[in-house]
């Protein structure tokens, strides 16, 4: 008789480890696991299967589980940088800081603002980023003293 039950949840960029692949059974035998020790499976509700082969084939038949792992969205950050330009210029190439990327991911944030040129001097702009996560910051505008 093998036994295994779902395992407590962990989050993405955790590799499979005997804490998840630990079905046991009361028969000599070996497990292979899918997805196998080591990896790193994506977030969401995961199948996980094992297949346990008994030693002895004669007695006792190949027996096949699965649980349900689920690895929950790895915290992730992104910190716009603040900036300042002199009115009547051109806005600066926008970009940000990303912090809890895991697991060799890359990812691209494409970093925006609303001023433009002629915005007026003493205005403040929030950015907006195309990431659902992010933290904002603003675009300073400012009249240079000469």
């Amino acid at each position: 008789m093998v036994t295994w039950s779902n395992p407590p949840p962990i989050v993405y960029g955790t590799a499979l480890t005997t804490n998840q692949l630990n079905a046991t059974a009361n028969v000599p035998g070996t497990f292979v696991y899918t997805p196998a020790l080591g990896m790193v499976p994506n977030a969401g509700t995961n199948t996980v299967t094992e297949v346990f082969t008994p030693s002895n084939s004669v007695q006792y038949t190949t027996v096949t589980n699965t649980v349900s792992l689920i690895v929950s969205n790895a915290p992730l950050i992104v910190t716009a940088n603040s900036y300042t330009r002199p009115i009547n210029t051109a806005n600066p190439s926008f970009t940000a800081t990303l912090a809890g990327l895991t697991n060799n991911d890359n990812i691209t944030v494409n970093c925006i603002c609303s001023a433009g040129t002629g915005s007026p001097a003493g205005g403040s702009f929030e950015t907006s980023y195309v990431c659902p996560f992010c933290q904002r910051d603003a675009l300073q505008v400012k009249k240079l003293h000469r």
